[in-house]
């Protein structure tokens, strides 16, 4: 199931055959369930029978249990009230004989019992009440567990997951904090230029005043001269005015208590910046959503993976034998609450089975356990993987292509999702990409993929083919690409879109041959308006020349060294040792592709 985003129907149909091997499976499960369940029955009316068989969704003769009070009733009248809670509760119809049949206790419990573990569900350990019905149909146990080991999972789950909510709340609370600081002047601006603009609409309207009354009096003088004519007229000055005094009134009263219908038209100007600050929803709202809760998050995790509040699937001795395993490889804290939000699948994993020996195997390779728990802090699916099927073949892999033996253990480290993506369809692809395609050497594809391990999740033709016949059409050779890579693995992951202007403006302001960008291949990693550009003009005003690298690959302080060096007739000598920190990577939008789930979710 995927995190975050939409999530998987469990309920949805499958018209494949193993669907329907599964539908008959299921079938024959809850056959077997409901023999055991009927075993000793007193039920007098065999239609009664079958018909609580056939609510279930199972055939049968008998149907009719025993109640826990010993009190004995109507096989059809018992089961209709449970089947009846289970779909109040959202578990759908063709899982209902599932769920009881898996857990028969159910049935013998209580109505009102069972509706209290809900409740505490989704009152007290944050699960959605409509979650709930995929809740009971994954993990029905959690309706039968003891309810006090019910109340310790969730105060466990808890405790855990507070950490993470805690850190989102005080980011949350500092981007605020930040905002209204960095809002504070603005909005000290906006009210100074509104009090400056009141003021002048107010001596606008005092002229308008006495220009109004300059004219009325005019008009009067003129009334007066005009009597005998004006008499005819069907309106009359005084009308007029009475009029314009209404419709003002109307407008006032208007905007002082106004309705859906007389809004309609200034619509458009509540919906533009003229807004008042006071009416507006803060940006950050907008950009930033609230941080989740602790409940919120608690119960995402139990959506994702019900079984971990149910005794009978993941017992208390065991869940908490899992928090110690993640003790013991230093994740505790924020980066296990991040660890169990995004994978709590992995408190299912068998502990000696599947953890112990990946680990014992990662450690031979020279990883130390601080660092095996930042790997599954970054991608918790490694614990998820077996060290036979997924990740002896990609160490053997990377050996063969000519990794050095100390280097395996540090690709693996600053890439772990390389352990989840497959070895036939993304990492051998990548190799043969390089090798045959992007020309680099077949005795340096090594230096690549350990310099730049990510480059695995890259789509060989929406992404790294389409990169390389953009260098191609640059006039650059499949061998000079192929060196480009080797010194500058990163240039593989760069959007055309963001190397076209600085290409245009090598080529065309520069005026250098490709050779250099050859010779020097992270040029293209430097911002054009405010590294590329401003070097290069000043060199031109001085009448200097630099290479690229002597160019660019300092801070603006010891450019300017360089450039009085070059001046005083010293050249390069005393100019320092170059420096790439400063460097600003530009690889343009989409390119989120290193933290890739492997087979699963390819998808970039």
């Amino acid at each position: 199931m995927g995190e975050g985003g939409g999530r998987v129907d469990p309920y949805a149909v499958r018209t494949d055959n193993a669907g329907s091997d599964n539908a008959r499976s299921d079938k024959a499960a809850i056959k077997g369930g409901a023999a055991a369940l009927i075993e000793g029955s007193t039920c007098t009316a065999a239609a009664d029978c079958r018909e609580g068989a056939a609510a279930l969704g199972v055939e049968g003769e008998r149907s009719a249990v025993t109640v826990s009070s010993g009190q004995q009733r109507s096989g059809v009248v018992w089961v209709r009230d449970y089947i009846e809670w289970l779909h109040q509760a959202g578990v759908k119809q063709d899982v209902v004989g599932r769920v009881a049949v898996r857990n028969p206790t159910i049935l013998a419990t209580p109505i009102h019992d069972l509706q209290a573990r809900v409740d505490y569900l989704v009152n007290e350990v944050g699960v959605q009440r409509e979650w709930i019905g995929v809740v009971l149909s994954k993990a029905p146990g959690v309706l039968v567990d003891p309810f006090d080991k019910l109340l310790a999972k969730g105060c466990l789950l808890h405790a855990v997951i507070e950490p993470l909510a805690a850190q989102q709340r005080e980011q949350w609370e500092e981007r605020e904090r930040r905002e209204r600081r960095e809002g504070g002047g603005a909005r000290e601006r906006e009210e100074r230029e509104e009090g400056e603009e009141r003021e002048r609409e107010g001596r606008m309207g005092d002229g308008r005043e006495r220009e109004g009354a300059e004219l009325e009096r005019e008009g009067s003088e003129w009334e007066v001269a005009t009597r005998p004519a004006a008499a005819a007229t069907a309106a009359t000055p005084a009308a007029t005015a009475a009029a314009k005094s209404a419709a003002g009134a109307a407008e006032e009263t208007l905007l002082s208590s106004p309705t859906a219908e007389s809004l309609t038209r200034f619509l458009p100007t509540l919906a533009s910046q003229d807004v008042p600050a006071s009416l507006r929803l803060p940006e950050s709202f907008q950009q930033h959503p609230l941080p989740k809760s602790v409940g919120e998050l608690a119960g995402t995790v139990v959506y994702n993976h019900p079984p971990v509040m149910s005794e009978a699937d993941l017992p208390m001795e065991a869940l908490q034998a899992k928090l110690a395993f993640f003790d013991s490889l230093h994740i505790s804290g924020t980066s296990l609450a991040k660890v169990i939000v995004r994978r709590p699948q992995l408190l299912s994993s068998s502990l000696d089975a599947t953890w112990q020996l990946l680990i014992r195997y990662l450690s031979l390779l020279g990883l130390t356990n601080v660092q095996i728990g930042e790997m599954v802090v970054r991608q918790p699916r490694v614990l998820q993987l077996t060290v036979q099927a997924d990740v002896s073949p990609k160490v053997r892999f990377l050996r063969l292509i000519g990794v050095p033996e100390g280097e395996v253990a540090g690709v693996l480290h600053r890439y772990p999702p390389i352990l989840t993506y497959s070895l036939d369809k993304k990492i051998r692809p990548l190799v043969r990409f390089l090798v045959a395609e992007a020309g680099v050497p077949d005795h340096e594809v090594w230096k690549v993929v350990v310099a730049k391990p990510d480059l695995v999740a890259c789509q060989l033709d929406s992404r790294l083919r389409l990169l390389l016949r953009f260098l191609l059409s640059m006039g650059i050779v499949k061998e000079d690409v192929g060196s480009m890579v080797v010194q500058f693995p990163p240039l593989l992951k760069y959007n055309p879109a963001i190397l076209k202007p600085k290409w245009r403006y090598f080529s065309r302001t520069m005026r250098l041959s490709v050779d250099h960008l050859v010779a020097f291949p992270r040029f293209f990693s430097y911002a054009l308006d405010t590294r590329i550009a401003p070097r290069h003009r000043l060199l031109q005003q001085q009448g200097l020349s630099f290479s690229l690298r002597h160019m660019l690959c300092c801070s603006d302080a010891l450019f300017l060294e360089r450039v009085k060096w070059a001046l005083e007739g010293r050249g390069e000598e005393g100019s320092g040792e170059e420096s790439e920190v400063e460097e600003e990577e530009e690889e343009g939008e989409g390119d989120g592709e290193g933290e890739g789930e492997g087979e699963q979710e390819e998808a970039v």
